[in-house]
């Protein structure tokens, strides 16, 4: 049996239907798309992901019900092992934000994407915190206690003029958590879970709420800006003035991903990893690098890979 007739039978349909297509892109998920019915079969593929399968199941259902963009779930089989356990979930149409066509978006159609995106940031950050469903670290503990643990595992292993500049990071972070507002982060609000109606630009629906918790709206409004379109940016922050805030708290956070890097490396017996953060680390502070916390087009550079997750959001340090 082949792996499109495998899914297709833990989810009751003919294999042979029209429309149906399998992805196995994913390294959490595999997903399995009936187009025509409107439909999406979201599997685990890890024993990690098959056991949060109901937190996922429930954080989707507040989205919804909180009336965020989030498909709707239509059905579960939670109490099965892997490859037959799933999600069964509305379909959302259109193309990801980072699909080469919204680049290729009218004035007009990227302007009303960026106003899109601006209305969801505005819904996110005035969800109230005893809203969502599932317990998460409180923002500024979260971000105090990231700093302890990379003050006593990384800066002891930086030279003087580094060590003190990583101090002085990680205390701007914990000031920029102290001062944030709270609301609901989605925890990857990247182009991949941002879908788009090519034709007008609107915004047609947000995948993977897997992540989201509370905490500080800027981890939202980042992912969004980085490696946007200039147009869909400038008109997000034309529609949504306060999030010029959530950037400048944002720089903060970003600042401490080279150090974060170094502590994933180290814990993980990793010396190319460690390394890797120090040299970017060191030339920020030379200032061959330090256009990465300056402005939304190049913070790319500085994200963290997807296989070792950023604590900045909030969302990576609580599954």
């Amino acid at each position: 049996m082949g792996a499109v007739e495998q899914y297709a039978a833990a989810a009751g349909v003919d294999p042979a239907t029209s429309g149906l297509v399998l992805d196995l892109r994913g390294k959490q998920h595999v997903v399995l798309v009936d187009r025509t019915a409107g439909l999406v079969w979201r599997f685990p593929r890890t024993p990690d992901r098959l056991a949060l399968l109901e937190d996922d199941a429930a954080r989707l259902r507040a989205a919804h019900r909180l009336g965020l963009p989030a498909p709707a779930v239509l059905g579960a089989v939670l109490d099965a092992p892997l490859g037959r356990a799933h999600l069964l979930l509305e379909y959302l149409p259109g193309i990801a934000m980072d699909d080469p066509a919204v680049r290729g978006l009218d004035d007009a159609s990227a302007a009303r994407l960026g106003r899109d995106l601006a209305a969801l940031l505005a819904r996110t950050r005035c969800l109230p915190a005893g809203a969502w469903p599932l317990p998460a670290p409180e923002w500024v503990g979260l971000w105090q206690a990231l700093a302890d643990e990379l003050s006593a595992s990384v800066v002891p292993l930086l030279p003087v003029a580094l060590a003190e500049r990583a101090v002085a990071d990680l205390d701007r972070a914990v000031h920029a958590a102290r001062r944030a507002p709270q609301g609901l982060i989605h925890g990857d609000l990247g182009g991949v879970n941002l879908r788009v109606d090519p034709a007008t630009g609107a915004l047609t629906g947000v995948l993977d709420w897997d992540g989201a918790v509370p905490g500080d709206p800027a981890v939202d409004t980042i992912a969004v800006a980085v490696g946007a379109d200039p147009r869909v940016v400038a008109s997000m922050l034309a529609a949504g003035p306060e999030l010029a805030g959530d950037l400048e708290r944002a720089r903060a956070y970003v600042a401490t991903w080279a150090l974060q890097e170094m502590s994933w490396g180290l814990r993980h017996d990793d010396p190319g990893l460690t390394q890797d953060g120090l040299a970017r680390f060191a030339g920020s502070l030379a200032g061959q690098s330090g256009s990465a916390v300056s402005s939304p087009a190049s913070w790319s550079s500085a994200r963290p890979s997807a296989a070792r997750p950023s604590p900045a959001s909030a969302s990576r340090t609580t599954r």
